[in-house]
């Protein structure tokens, strides 16, 4: 009988010590817990049951994380919403780090370094401009990447960075104007601006890039582009407008604006709930 005992709790014990195992295992934290659990160490199934409550929520606390958010949190030390503690709200871009949504040329650094996630070369001549992403009273929220490449496409990245009272995020509402003259009939208006909704994937944005065929530009007088057709839609079904290859200007006239929504309750649990949103670009002389 004595001896049974001993060999349901021989049993009992090594249950215990393989779900603490596997817990170590999750966690990555295995010299930590392992001068915890060495089998000649162990007591009861008390202290198992004990030990199993403590390190389960750890586990599941890293699990949960949001991919890319360690490298953003590093490159943005402030104390921002989605950095203390890192938060396990996800976006599509991953926190600039998925470059099938979000590419960021190497400007001026030495070596491919973060924010960078492509090759300074993937830009002709290596050449980058930046601008500052900001509202109509100067106040900056991220940072717009401009570059060509080497498939005539200009290249819009555009970045927000961490913010104190609840990330900002992009969902949807963005536009461009891209012209070979200053601005087309009528001034700069949200007519004039003839590519819309540079995002095709829905979800939450930190970055995203959106080309433009420089060979294929729609006229922000006739046409608007249409992006399931990858083609210009004449603004008029009477009227021809074709699209005009720009790929040989030097100089070009454009102007970005996107609008972003805060989620103050941003943690470690989720997103929280989307507040206001504000309107940012490229803001210049009264013009977006």
């Amino acid at each position: 009988q004595e001896s049974s005992k001993r060999s349901q709790y021989s049993r009992g014990h090594s249950a215990a010590e393989g779900i603490l195992f596997a817990l170590i295992r999750c966690c990555g934290e295995a010299s930590m817990l392992a001068s915890m659990v060495s089998g000649s160490q162990l007591a009861a199934g008390l202290l198992m049951l004990t030990m199993y409550l403590w390190a389960a929520p750890l586990c599941l606390a890293q699990q949960s994380k949001a991919i890319g958010i360690d490298q953003y949190c590093f490159y943005s030390p402030r104390v921002v919403a989605v950095c203390l503690p890192r938060t396990s709200c996800s976006t599509v871009d991953q926190y600039w780090s998925n470059t099938t949504f979000c590419s960021i040329p190497n400007a001026g650094l030495a070596g491919l370094q973060y924010p960078a996630t492509v090759d300074p070369y993937t830009a002709c001549e290596g050449s980058i401009s930046l601008f500052n992403l900001s509202d109509a009273s100067g106040l900056r929220y991220g940072t717009l990447y401009v570059f060509r490449d080497f498939e005539d496409n200009l290249a819009l990245t555009a970045t927000l960075d961490g913010s104190v009272a609840g990330q900002f995020y992009y969902t949807s509402g963005s536009s461009v104007y891209v012209w070979g003259d200053a601005y087309a009939s009528g001034g700069l208006t949200g007519e004039s601006r003839q590519y819309t909704d540079l995002t095709q994937t829905p979800g939450r944005y930190t970055c995203f890039t959106s080309k433009i065929n420089l060979r294929k530009v729609c006229n922000p007088n006739l046409s608007r582009y249409n992006a399931s057709e990858s083609s210009c839609t004449c603004n008029s079904p009477n009227e021809l407008c074709p699209p005009d290859d720009l790929s040989s200007r030097n100089f070009l006239n454009f102007a970005f604006k996107m609008n972003i929504t805060r989620f103050p309750g941003v943690s470690d649990s989720g997103c929280g709930t989307a507040a206001d949103s504000v309107t940012v670009g490229t803001y210049d002389n009264g013009n977006w």
